[in-house]
């Protein structure tokens, strides 16, 4: 008797597991066993990317997928960890501010390829200790990075080349992390984004130096954009819906497919899918849908991509006198900004329910409100304005 109820409980466990990391059905592979390197920057919009500020990210580009339409979730750091860590919406999971952390029962990219015997490392800076949960799903965690300046993406760097240059190619496909974080005055904008584009190329070559390129999965992107006309919000933590705000880059090199360019919107979340389909593995059933339909030619089209953030200014991010980072909350009653967007096309909803409109592609700042002129636009963007009003603001 006790032997039959010592099985039952290790099969209910196994099922327990199971249904914890349920994936969807096994698709092909198009980089079997390969390397995955995810680079997030915190705060960079794709406008601010240009051949003279980033010259090398510019050419990187030219040989991966480039979703030139690629958006995040909200304006907000902390709570944008929750897309490419874990494929969701951050409202799915109640992250909302700088004190909300992803939760544990959340599976992470990170644990699904941890449970295909992946090495999975996280160089992260930190915000005055806060983590946001994201050492969830990862072998090891470089302990030394909190104790840095948060900008210091030089000692990031250094830190992570040195991990590449002890690894030895014959062990276990590796997941590895870095996060490069800074967050300047935007006076020195392009002295940090020079900064970034030289790490990203250090990094590079150290990954070419080990002969890994040809079978590791790159990825640079970022949190969320920077808002350049600040709207007169103070401090590092935005409210503010804009393509600014949203527009992110997301480049996908993936090694023996050539290089794309893909015009149509694409969403932050999507990412861990696509990684995994692209390695052969089946994302978690909770995981947004894959952007290789997209990268690949065999779905065109854009997607309707939304965030949410807190109207007002419920966490305030700033430095003190010490360049030390000083986190307050606020007291104020939470009112939640909508934005949902398609093409370029972008419909903020207020918490009163009164709607904004703005054409992203000739008002990244989102100063032309072209909302009280709807029905003098084409035909084909009015239809497009109600389907979004009508579908694109639950949460």
């Amino acid at each position: 008797m006790i032997q039959k109820v010592l099985i039952a409980i290790i099969i209910l466990g196994v099922v327990v597991a199971g249904a914890r990391l349920a994936v969807r059905p096994s698709i092909e592979a198009l980089c079997i066993n390969c390397n995955v390197v995810m680079v997030l920057v915190d705060t960079l919009s794709e406008n601010e990317l240009t051949p003279d500020t980033a010259p090398f990210i510019s050419t990187f580009k030219e040989r991966a997928f480039d979703f030139e339409r690629a958006y995040t979730h909200s304006p907000r750091t902390s709570v944008s960890y929750a897309s490419p860590f874990a494929g969701i919406y951050p409202w799915e999971v109640d992250m909302w501010t700088a004190f909300d952390t992803l939760p544990g029962e959340s599976v992470t990219l990170a644990e699904v390829l941890q449970s295909r015997k992946y090495k999975t490392i996280l160089f992260q800076a930190t915000h005055s200790g806060l983590t946001f949960n994201l050492e969830q799903g990862f072998d090891f965690v470089e302990p030394s990075i909190a104790n840095e300046p948060f900008n210091n993406v030089e000692h990031i760097t250094e830190e992570t080349v040195a991990w590449l240059n002890n690894y030895d190619p014959k062990d276990s496909p590796f997941y590895l992390f870095v996060g490069m974080t800074f967050n300047p005055p935007k006076n020195k904008r392009e002295e940090n984004i020079s900064r970034i584009d030289t790490s990203f190329e250090v990094l590079m070559q150290a990954i070419r130096s080990k002969e890994l390129d040809e079978n590791t999965i790159i990825i640079f992107t970022a949190t969320h954009g920077f808002d350049t006309n600040e709207q007169g919000v103070p401090g590092f933590t935005s409210s503010v819906l804009t393509d600014r705000t949203l527009h992110i880059p997301l480049i996908v090199y993936i090694p023996g497919h050539e290089s794309a360019y893909i015009p149509y919107s694409a969403e932050l979340r999507s990412l861990p899918a696509t990684i995994l389909e692209t390695l052969g593995i089946s994302p978690h059933r909770t995981m947004a849908d894959s952007l290789l339909p997209l990268a690949l030619k065999e779905g065109v089209g854009d997607r309707i991509v939304r965030a949410n953030v807190l109207e007002n200014k419920d966490t305030t991010i700033s430095l003190n006198e010490v360049g030390n980072l000083d986190i307050r909350r606020s007291t104020e009653k939470q009112r939640v900004r909508h934005a949902s967007l398609k093409g370029q096309w972008l419909l903020v909803r207020e918490n009163d329910g009164t709607f904004s409109l703005f054409n992203t592609e000739n008002d990244p700042e989102g100063l032309n409100d072209l909302y009280p002129r709807r029905t003098s636009l084409p035909r084909e963007v009015q239809q497009l304005v109600h389907s979004l009003s009508l579908s694109g603001f639950s949460y």
